[in-house]
């Protein structure tokens, strides 16, 4: 029986030593396979993030493309009222004649149409030359220095509050896709898409003046001599209140401040230049 007991534990032992194997091998492929579902998990995470950055990227471009073309007709017509209006009362103030006082603003309309539009043109210009030599810059450093900036670029996601694993997987994915795009944003805050065309802004801010300049020739013309004045600052503060509040809105600055130092810079531009056409008058 003695025999028998230690044979069966003999017998059993190694059993019992095989089945234990199987238990720490069906353990160690389960956490093999989890680390392996994590790691897909995470990389897949990793890219529907980026397509989502991609999309929100894409659509960003887009609506920035809009706004600063928003910009220049408000900026535009915003000149409009106030140069305009500085004209007519100035020559109102020298003279109330009414041809006399059409024949100022209109010629003062024309000059300001294509004072605008060349203005606009040249400085849209000359920040696309700003930027395309940043990216000419950008584009040599990449060819002498890669790893050098894709440090950088790793660096920068970190910064966003990526990890550090997740960012150089980031940052390997972003240079092989597209590394001048990736480290322009990144160094410079340049969009290659983001570009304006200056010729889209020349023609916003030449359509834009002379609608800001109908509003103060409407109210010294066709308004009778008796509320001609009150009437004309009354379109020429409401346009004001309108371009403010708008300037506000695209640059995301306060709306009061913003409607109240539009509207007193265009009351003193009009109150200067009728002084001092009673003064040529005097």
């Amino acid at each position: 029986m003695i025999l028998y007991l230690i044979s069966g534990r003999q017998i059993m032992r190694p059993n019992h030593l095989f089945d234990q194997y199987k238990i720490n091998e069906n353990n160690q492929l389960c956490i093999t396979t989890a680390c392996f579902a994590v790691i897909c998990n995470a990389h897949l995470i990793l890219v529907i993030n980026r397509k989502i950055k991609c999309y929100n990227l894409h659509m960003d471009i887009q609506i920035s493309k809009k706004i600063n073309i928003l910009r220049a007709i408000v900026m535009g017509a915003n000149d409009g009222i106030i140069s305009i209006a500085g004209v007519v009362f100035g020559v109102y103030g020298a003279s109330m004649n009414t041809w006399t006082i059409f024949l100022a603003g209109l010629t003062a309309t024309i000059a300001g149409t294509f004072s605008m539009a060349t203005g606009e043109y040249v400085s849209v210009n000359s920040q696309l030359d700003s930027e395309r030599s940043a990216k000419d810059e950008q584009r040599i450093a990449l060819v002498n220095n890669f790893s050098q900036e894709a440090q950088f670029l790793i660096q920068h996601y970190q910064t966003d509050g990526i990890s550090e694993e997740n960012a150089r997987l980031l940052a390997q994915q972003s240079m092989q896709k597209d590394a001048l795009g990736e480290t322009l944003r990144a160094r410079y805050g340049i969009n290659e898409d983001d570009f304006i065309s200056p010729a889209e802004a020349a023609i916003a801010s030449m359509m834009a003046f002379p609608l800001g300049a109908i509003l103060p020739m409407v109210g010294m013309i066709f308004v009778p001599i008796t509320y001609r004045v009150v009437i004309t600052l009354i379109f020429v503060i409401f346009a004001l209140v309108l371009t403010g509040y708008f300037s506000a809105v695209y640059g995301n600055t306060p709306k009061k401040t913003m409607i109240l130092r539009n509207v007193l810079m265009g009351l003193l531009t009009m109150s200067v230049t009728y002084l001092i056409g009673l003064l040529m008058a005097a």
